[in-house]
This record gives structure tokens, sequence and C-alpha cells, in this order.
């Protein structure tokens, strides 16, 4: 028995576009022309849209087609972006998204144009800094670390791992840095930030990112800002506490979730010397030494004896006087003013500084006895000046952030070497100002350049910050 011979039935409208498809090859080589000829009669862009973050890039096709719905080749095509502050697009279709917003690109050729539509969203955001910026004793501002959301303040999105100067029109007298944003008041008291704005944590009536610095708008006469997860707090020189930003979880205190772009005053009858923004929580402290917490409280991070979370100002359940208060990723911390040290909150990393991993609805006392002249929380570490200009740290180590040397959790507050007088705690870092010289020295995660040492590397001991900067403050 012979070979059996396989018949294979091809649809009619499938024979026509391979006859076609075979007359165009056929056409390039021996001069035959297409059906429907060589002129472009559509032009189309496929994705017809597309969705990417700021520093994403994609490449869109384009197709031409002739009157006969034959493909053609795609030359003399000429690409286009309606704003190139959201999205740029070379002469290939290669899109490289830059900024938040809404772009359509373009492919135009022969009188016809085929769009698609690029929308930008920010990128990514920390819980907490992986930055870090100072000010020098000239009212400068240096920040070096993660750059992508703009938080560095110098006009591009390229972190660094060296100090890099912020083009600021005047001194300013204090920085504060945010997950992703920076904010910082001027010696007159005007309100700066930059960096990432997706929910108007700038303040500047907008929902973009800034990469250079905005004033904050309805400008008050600023003593303070706190910048935090993705919100922002201030303290006017009339006492009072104003909020903007993210504000799903109430953070803003103003009885609301709805996130803000403009300062939004907090209503209470009472006035405050002290405010600070944490990841999605906020705390202040009033004149008469209560602090009171608004906003998320999954952890008891608002001190009430409770896991609900709060839209207006509540007191946190403690007899104390407290003249210092700081709000972290999801546990805060006070001081006393006899300098004492308080944390409630989460501690499943140790982070209360009270030697155990309980979690505490409202203050426990940090172990040790230590006083303290300042305090600033991290993701899951905390760390204080004590008296005597030593700083202590305690909590998560797996990074180094403790700086003892070591790379594991702490439960009580523990000493780093040298003598200094502000300390800063980010994501997974810490920094602070020595005493002696006005250097910086950092520890702790290094990977983004958050150490500004120069190199994109970790370290568990205290590492001077290179630039030979005489610096009065960091992070805040």
């Amino acid at each position: 028995m012979g070979p059996r011979r396989l018949r294979v039935l091809i649809p009619s409208h499938r024979l026509t576009l391979l006859a076609a498809a075979v007359l165009t090859l056929a056409g390039c080589e021996e001069g035959i022309s297409r059906p429907g000829g060589d002129d472009v009669a559509s032009v189309a862009v496929d994705p017809p849209s597309k969705q990417l973050a700021v520093t994403d890039r994609f490449q869109l096709a384009v197709i031409l087609r002739n009157g006969a719905g034959i493909p053609l080749p795609d030359d003399g095509v000429v690409w286009a972006s309606s704003d190139t502050t959201v999205a740029v697009v070379d002469d290939r279709g290669g899109v490289e998204a830059v900024g938040e917003g809404v772009a359509d690109i373009s492919a135009s050729v022969a009188g016809f144009t085929g769009t698609s539509q690029v929308k930008v969203t920010s990128p990514a955001a920390p819980d907490a800094p992986e930055h870090t910026c100072a000010r020098s004793g000239l009212g400068q501002i240096w920040c070096w670390g993660r750059g992508i959301g703009g938080e560095l303040g110098t006009g591009d999105r390229l972190g660094g791992s060296q100090p890099r100067l912020v083009p600021l029109p005047t001194a300013m007298s204090s920085v504060t840095t945010g997950a992703a944003h920076t904010c910082g008041v001027s010696d007159e008291g005007v309100g700066y930030c930059w960096g990432l704005g997706a929910e108007g944590q700038l303040g500047n009536r907008t929902t973009r990112s800034s990469l250079l610095p905005v004033e904050v708008s309805e400008n008050q006469p600023w003593t303070t800002l706190s910048a935090g997860g993705r919100h922002t707090c201030g303290l006017t020189d009339d006492s009072r506490v104003r909020c903007w930003g993210w504000n799903a979880f109430g953070q803003l205190g103003n009885a609301s979730t709805v996130t803000l772009d403009t300062p939004v005053l907090i209503e209470s009858a009472r006035r405050f010397i002290d405010v600070s923004a944490g990841r999605v929580h906020t705390c202040a402290v009033a004149e008469d030494g209560g602090v009171w917490c608004w906003g998320s409280n999954d952890h008891g991070q608002l001190g009430n004896g409770t896991q609900l979370g709060s839209l207006v100002p509540i007191r946190v359940l403690s007899d104390s006087a407290f003249v210092d208060v700081e709000a972290g990723g999801r546990h805060t911390c006070a001081l006393t003013s006899s300098r004492f040290a308080f944390c409630w909150g989460s501690n499943d990393r140790a982070q209360l500084g009270d030697g155990s991993l309980t979690e505490h609805l409202a203050p426990a006392r940090v172990s040790l006895g230590v006083k303290y002249t300042s305090l600033s929380l991290g993701a899951g570490h905390t760390c204080g000046v004590a008296v005597g200009k030593v700083v202590r740290c305690w909590g998560q180590g797996a990074s180094g952030q403790i700086g003892d040397g070591g790379t594991v959790l702490r439960g009580n507050p523990t000493p780093v070497a040298g003598e200094y007088f502000d300390v800063f705690s980010g994501a997974a870092h810490s920094c602070a100002v020595a005493g002696a010289t006005l250097d910086i020295f950092c520890w702790g995660a290094g990977g983004q350049g958050q150490l500004g040492t120069g190199v994109y590397q970790s370290t568990a001991v205290p590492t001077v910050v290179v630039g030979a900067i005489d610096f009065t403050q960091v992070g805040g």
C-alpha cells in the first residue's frame, strides 16, 4: 500500500490573504504591485493604550495598511508625544515614562495618524525613607540616596551615594525626610517640598511630583514641617497643626478620609508645640504636655489603649508631660519633660525598646532608664541621642541599622561608637551628626546610596559621609 496523501483545506478568505502576501513578496522582487497599491490608507498604533510607571520603557508598534487592508512597510513614520513631561518617544516607537500624567503617542505618515494613549503613574514608594537629607551650617540642604521619586530635589530622578545640593532660593532652618518626598522650612518660615506628589503630599495644589522644591500653597509662617509616608503635617507660628496628602486612614486628622493637596487645619481648641507624621498616622504634643494622635491604629500606635483608628485627634493614655513626639512606621515614641523615653505600638522587631516583643497599646517606658535629648523612628528600629551625646539604637538590625557592628535584633537601647548631637532613622539605616567635627556618620542599608559614603554598600558601623560639609541637622 503506497503512502497516503494528506489534503489540507484552506478557507477561501485565508487563500486571498496568502495570495496577497505572496504577491507582496513577489512585488518586492519582481516589481509586481501589491493588491490595493502602495499608498497608505490607515495607521494604527499597538497597543492603543498602555499604563506605565515613571522610568518604565515600552516598545510601541505601528501598523500601516493600504486601501485593501494589506500591511505596508513602516517606512517614513514620524513619532511624537503630546506631552514630553509625561512620556517621550524615539524614532522607532520606543516610549519612556518620565512623569505622572497622560500623553498621546502618535505615529504619522502620508497624512494619516494613529495614536496610543499612555498613562504614567508614580514609581512605587517605600514605606519609609531610603534617602537622607541634611542641613549645613550655611542653611543649605544636601540629599543623597534613592532619587527615583525626585526626593533628592536636584531636578532629576537620579539617586546618588554622595551629597547633592538642593537648589533652594533661600537659607533653610530645617529639613524633614519622608518616604519618597522631602520638605523644609526657610529662615523666613516658608515651607518647601519636593519629590513624589501623587497623593498631594507636596501641598502645592497638584498631585504631580516635583523634581525641584515647590512652595507649599497658602503658605503659613511655619515653625516646623514633618514629612510622613505619603502625607505631610506642619506646625504654624500660631501653634496650630495643618496636614495634607494621603488620607485613607484619617492621618490628616480632619474627620475625613479624603486626600488633599493643600494644607487643612486640624480643628482643635488646643495649641501644640510639636508634630510628627508617621507612615499612616500622626501625633502631636499639646502645650499642656499631652500627646494626641490620629490615623491608623492597627498596632496601637495611637496609644489610646485600643486598636481602633481615629479620624480626629485622640489623647494618648498617659499622665506624663511630654515635650517631643516621633511617629514611625507602626510605632510611636515620645520624650517626657524629664527626658525619659516612652514608646507604644508595634513591637514585632523590638522597636519599642523595652526588652520584649510585646505590642503595647499605651506608652511603655524604654528600658535602662537613659535620658534622651531627641529620638528618631525608622520602619522597624528606633534611635535616640542620649544625654552625654551618645546615640543608642534598638529594634530591627538585619541591615546593620543598630550601628554596633552586628546585624541582629536588639531589644534594649544599644550604644553606637562616637559622640553625636542629632540622629535620623530611615527605613533600614541611621545617620547622626558628630558633635566635634560636624560630619555626618551613617550606618545600615546602603543599596540606594543612602549612607552617603560614595558606595552602594551596607555597613553595620558608623561611616563618614563624603564631602567635608559642616552639618547641623540630619533627617527630621
